[in-house]
């Protein structure tokens, strides 16, 4: 069978797949994100900051959750979606403080948006 990454109709260069909050999910996310991205010059970064997001649902929300790449020609943005309305607090996204100071180091930016049935982590890098 062929292992294809569905792209999300309606939204040009954006790949997108839903994940079980199991402890194995985070290793799918970032095999998800090198498939998604192969050319990227930046994938270390990217898969790192996926896994560190998609583990903060596991642990925290343990809802399924949705992991997008949005390639743009001046930046690749990372989304971690869930259904989970309760916005979690920074010191959460940074399991003794790694993973803020990580997004923190290998994004331009990053962040949280709330919307109706949950919500969306999100973290920009440049493109190529």
């Amino acid at each position: 069978m062929e292992n294809r990454i569905p792209r999300d109709p309606g939204r040009k260069n954006r790949m997108q797949r839903e994940f079980e909050p199991q402890p194995w999910a985070a290793a799918e996310v970032r095999r998800f994100v090198a498939a998604s991205l192969p050319d990227a010059h930046n994938l270390d970064d990217l898969e790192l900051a996926a896994s560190e997001l998609a583990s903060t649902v596991i642990r925290h929300a343990q809802i399924l959750f949705t992991v997008a790449v949005r390639r743009a020609a001046d930046r690749i943005r990372l989304e971690v979606s869930d259904g989970n309305s309760i916005i979690p607090a920074v010191e959460d996204l940074a399991e003794d403080n790694r993973g803020l100071r990580l997004l923190q180091a290998i994004t331009i930016r990053w962040g949280i948006d709330p919307h109706g049935d949950g919500k969306t982590i999100w973290a920009e890098f440049p493109a190529d």
